[in-house]
C-alpha cells in the first residue's frame, strides 16, 4: 500500500500504449501492444515554447510524448527512453520504424498503482 501511495504523490500517470509500425515504406500499421497500459512518471524536461528554450513539467501522457517520444528520434533510432518503451510495450514483430505514443487513461486501468 506504501509504495501506491508513493506513486501517486510523485507524479505518476496512467497511459494507454500504442504502437505502430512503417508499412512498406508507405504507410503505418498498427501493431499489438504486450500490456496495454502502462504507469509512467511525469517529468521536468527542456522543450522549445514559443521559440524560447525553457524546462517545462509535463503535465499527462500527451506532453512525454511530446517532450521525449519524438517520431523523429524514434525514426532515427537515437530516442533510448522510446526504444526501451517499445521494447517493453510493443509486438511489431523485426520492423525497424516502430514508434511508440501514449495518450491518457484512468488510473484504474494501470491496477492499484
Amino acid at each position: 500500500m506504501r509504495e501506491v501511495t508513493e506513486r501517486k504523490e510523485a507524479n505518476w500517470v496512467c497511459c494507454k500504449v500504442k504502437c505502430d509500425r512503417q508499412w512498406y515504406g508507405v504507410g503505418r500499421e498498427k501493431c499489438k501492444v504486450k500490456p496495454e497500459h502502462g504507469l509512467m512518471k511525469l517529468e521536468s524536461v527542456t522543450a522549445v515554447v514559443g521559440g524560447f528554450i525553457k524546462t517545462v513539467q509535463e503535465q499527462n501522457c500527451d506532453d512525454i510524448t511530446a517532450y521525449r517520444l519524438s517520431h523523429s528520434s524514434q525514426d532515427a533510432n537515437t530516442n533510448r527512453l522510446a526504444a526501451e518503451l517499445k521494447d517493453q510495450y510493443c509486438n511489431c514483430g523485426d520492423e525497424k520504424k516502430q514508434r511508440i505514443a501514449l495518450s491518457y487513461a484512468t488510473r484504474d486501468n494501470c491496477g492499484s498503482a
